[in-house]
């Protein structure tokens, strides 16, 4: 307050999303706790601030709390407060809990973003479930929703990361059918991937490959490269000796 003047909602949504952003959650309770002495509700943006910043500091708990108490406020949770858990349960390796509120989240009529299914596809990968991801992947296009460049970063990468090479490659070719241009990112994803099953060739294709479509390689591609060359070359010294 200053001169009299008291805060409004919007005041204290723009300093609650910053402290919050800035992983300053006890200042933002602080104002979350003011804003109900005040008699000033907090409304969607608040919750949605509140939820991702302690999903950020690791607060899984208590952002959940904060999700159930939406409706003693009359307020229904929309796809981004939704989200907001989704992205907690995966940072927490709670993909039983994140796959369940997902459920929850259709059935309470919010509509699935392409964050949510990066969410989810990451998270799943992470932990080699492979075929629940797939099925993920397979709705999401059954539903209508054409996936993105980042959804499909992530489902290269999880692919990738699994060992899955050859659907990791049959997506990559078939991202033009889809509408999604292949980028820079996806090859250096593709070449990590392809070093770390000792396909040189194939990674050195994809490498040379990069040029012609119109991409410069970077300096994290060429250091996928580079390394792949050398931990092959040591693993083949090794073995000769």
């Amino acid at each position: 307050m200053y001169r009299g003047i008291l805060p409004d909602r919007i005041t204290f949504n723009i300093l609650i999303d910053s402290h919050c952003k800035d992983g300053m959650m006890e200042d933002a309770w602080g104002l979350f706790i003011l804003m109900d002495k005040l008699n000033i509700p907090p409304d969607h943006i608040t919750y949605n601030s509140m939820m991702h910043g302690l999903c950020l500091v690791g607060r899984l708990q208590e952002a959940i709390e904060q999700f159930d108490s939406m409706a003693d406020r009359g307020l229904e949770p929309d796809e981004f407060h939704y989200n907001a858990l989704l992205d907690g349960y995966g940072k927490k390796h709670k993909m039983d809990e994140a796959m369940q509120l997902f459920k929850k989240m259709k059935q309470n009529g919010s509509k699935p973003t392409t964050f949510t299914y990066t969410t989810l596809l990451a998270g799943l990968y992470r932990d080699g479930r492979m075929k629940t991801a797939k099925n993920l992947f397979n709705e999401m296009q059954a539903f209508g929703q054409s996936p993105d460049e980042v959804v499909c970063n992530a489902v290269l990468n999880g692919l990738c990361k699994n060992g899955k090479m050859e659907e990791a490659i049959e997506l990559f070719e078939s991202l033009e059918s889809i509408g999604v241009s292949a980028n820079i990112e996806m090859y250096y994803i593709l070449i990590s991937g392809f070093c770390h099953v000792g396909k040189l060739e194939d990674a050195r294709r994809h490498f040379n490959d990069i040029p012609r479509k119109g991409l410069v390689p970077n300096v994290v591609t060429y250091t996928a490269m580079i390394t792949g060359l050398f931990r092959n070359k040591m693993l083949l010294e090794e073995h000769i000796n």
